[in-house]
C-alpha cells in the first residue's frame, strides 16, 4: 500500500470547484446524471488516464473482499463503514505498461442527499510496484445550487505533489465537468474491446508490441507511418488472439482479403494461427515476412472479384478478415457466407457494393458521414443470417468500430443465394464490381 496510515484524517481538501449551467435542471436529473458520470469514470478511466488500458469490475468475491478489507484497514477512520454507503464498487485498474502495478485497485462508493451527490475513490495497491492512477483518496461531488447552476467539486484526502495536483485540476476535473454538463441520459455508453477480457488483451498487446512491434517499427521499409500502422496491427492481432481464446477456439485458419502491408497476417502467423493475405499489389515488406517460411506462399498477388466465387481455389478457412478493406468491405460478409466462414470486419473508407457509399458524401463542413455507414454494413451482416457482434477497438484511428460475424449453430439461411442477389442488386447500379488498379497512382507531384 502506498501512503502512511496516519496521513489521512476525516477532512477533504478542495482542489478545484466550478459552477456551470447544465442540461440537468432538477434534483432527479442531477442525481441520474451524476450516477451516469460515476459509472462511466469507474468503467473507462483509460479515456482520461493514458497510463491505463482499462478497468475490470467483475472480480472474484474473495478478491473483492480482500481489497475492501485492505482499504478499510489502510484508511482507518477516514473511510466510513461500507455498510453505510451506497453503490460500493471495486475495480481492478489495468496498466498499459508492466512497470506499473498489476495489483492496482480502486474502491469507490456514493454518498447522496436531496441536492448534493458525491463519489469517493480510494486506491489500493497489493504489490510493491507503482500505482499508474491517482495515488491518494479523492472525491467528486455535484450540487444543484439555488440559481439552477451546477457546482462540481474535486477534493483530495491529503496533499499531493505538484504533478498529481496539476493532472487532477487541469485534466481530470475539466473532463469530468464537461461529461456531466453535456450528459445525455438516453445515449448508450460505448465500451471498447468489450468482447474480450480486458486484462488478458492488455497483456497480449503489450507482449506482441514488445516482442515484434518495436523492432518492426524501427526497421519499417514502407512509406506509411510505422508508429501508426505497426502498433495498430499489433492491437488488432492481440484482439483477435484473445477473441478466439474467449470463444474457446484453438489455432484458426484465415484469409485476410486486401491485406495491404500484410503485417496483421504476419503477426497472427507468429501467434500460431495459419493464414494468408491477398492483395492486388505486392508490398516491399512481404519479402521479409516470407523469408520466415511461415507458409509456402502467405501473400498471393491476386485481384479479388467478390461478385464471383473468388475463394474457390483457396484452402478452406475458419475466418475471413477485412482490415480496412475499402471497396471490399461490404463484400466480406458475402464472401464469408459463400464460403461458410466466420468473419472479422473493420470498416474504413465507405463503399457500397459497386462504388462510393451514397450516404457518405461530404457535408458542407468537409466531414464524412461515416457513422451512417456502420448501420449499413451491420444490415448486410444481419441480412445474411450471421450472429453479429459489434465492438470498438483500441487503435489510433477515429474509425474503430468492428464486426464479428459467426455462423449460427443452425447454419446460414436456406435462401442464402436469394438474399445475396437481393443485397448486391439493391443499389440499382450496374452490377459489376471494379477493383482498384494494381499500379498505385502517385498523386503527389514531388514524387514524379
Amino acid at each position: 500500500m502506498e501512503g502512511d496510515l496516519t496521513s489521512y484524517d476525516s477532512e477533504w481538501t478542495v482542489l478545484r470547484s466550478s459552477s456551470v449551467e447544465s442540461t440537468a435542471c432538477d434534483p432527479e436529473q442531477v442525481s441520474a446524471s451524476f450516477h451516469r458520470l460515476v459509472d462511466i469514470w469507474r468503467d473507462q478511466p483509460h479515456t482520461v488516464n493514458r497510463r491505463l488500458a482499462g478497468a475490470k469490475g467483475d472480480l472474484p468475491p474473495d478478491l473483492r473482499e480482500k481489497v475492501l478489507k485492505s482499504a478499510g484497514e489502510h484508511y482507518g477512520n477516514f473511510m466510513p463503514s461500507l455498510h453505510e454507503c451506497t453503490g460500493v464498487e471495486v475495480r481492478r485498474l489495468i496498466s498499459k505498461s508492466d512497470v506499473f502495478s498489476s495489483g492496482c485497485f480502486e474502491v469507490s462508493f456514493l454518498n447522496e442527499s436531496e441536492r448534493s451527490h458525491s463519489a469517493s475513490f480510494f486506491p489500493v495497491v497489493t504489490d510493491e510496484h507503482k500505482n499508474p492512477h491517482v495515488t491518494i483518496p479523492y472525491r467528486i461531488s455535484a450540487e444543484l445550487e439555488k440559481g439552477g447552476s451546477l457546482k462540481f467539486t474535486l477534493e483530495t484526502a491529503s496533499e499531493c505533489d505538484d504533478r498529481m495536483a496539476d493532472w487532477l485540476t487541469q485534466t481530470l476535473h475539466p473532463t469530468l465537468l464537461r461529461w456531466l454538463k453535456n450528459m445525455r441520459l438516453n445515449q448508450v455508453s460505448v465500451t471498447s474491446v468489450r468482447l474480450v477480457d480486458i486484462e488478458r488483451y492488455a497483456d497480449t498487446y503489450r507482449r506482441i508490441k514488445e516482442t515484434y512491434g518495436k523492432d518492426l517499427a524501427r526497421t519499417w521499409p514502407e512509406r506509411t507511418s510505422a508508429q501508426k500502422f505497426v502498433f495498430e496491427d499489433c492491437a488488432i492481432a492481440a484482439y483477435l488472439v484473445e477473441l478466439w481464446r474467449d470463444m474457446g477456439l484453438g489455432p484458426q485458419t484465415f484469409v485476410d482479403i486486401g491485406c495491404g502491408n500484410g503485417l496483421l497476417v504476419y503477426l497472427l502467423q507468429l501467434e500460431g494461427h495459419n493464414g494468408i493475405g491477398l492483395d492486388l499489389r505486392k508490398r516491399n515488406i512481404w519479402d521479409r515476412f516470407e523469408s520466415n517460411n511461415l507458409t509456402s506462399m502467405p501473400f498471393p498477388v491476386l485481384s479479388v472479384d467478390p461478385s464471383g466465387n473468388a475463394l474457390n481455389d483457396l484452402p478452406r478457412q475458419d475466418w475471413l478478415i477485412g482490415n480496412h478493406s475499402d471497396e471490399l468491405t461490404p463484400w466480406i460478409p458475402v464472401m464469408a457466407a459463400k464460403s461458410a466462414s466466420n468473419f472479422f470486419l473493420l470498416p474504413c473508407c465507405p463503399f457500397d457494393f459497386y462504388g462510393k457509399f451514397a450516404k457518405g458524401r461530404k457535408s458542407a463542413d468537409g466531414t464524412t458521414h461515416f457513422p451512417s455507414y456502420i448501420p449499413y454494413v451491420r444490415s448486410i451482416c444481419d441480412d445474411l443470417g450471421f450472429d453479429v457482434e459489434e465492438d470498438r477497438l483500441k487503435i489510433p484511428s477515429t474509425k474503430r468500430a468492428c464486426f464479428i460475424g459467426t455462423i449460427p449453430k443452425c447454419g446460414l439461411p436456406a435462401d442464402l443465394n436469394e438474399r445475396i442477389a437481393l443485397l448486391t442488386n439493391a443499389t440499382g447500379a450496374t452490377p459489376h464490381f471494379v477493383a482498384r488498379p494494381a499500379v498505385e497512382v502517385i498523386r503527389n507531384c514531388i514524387h514524379l
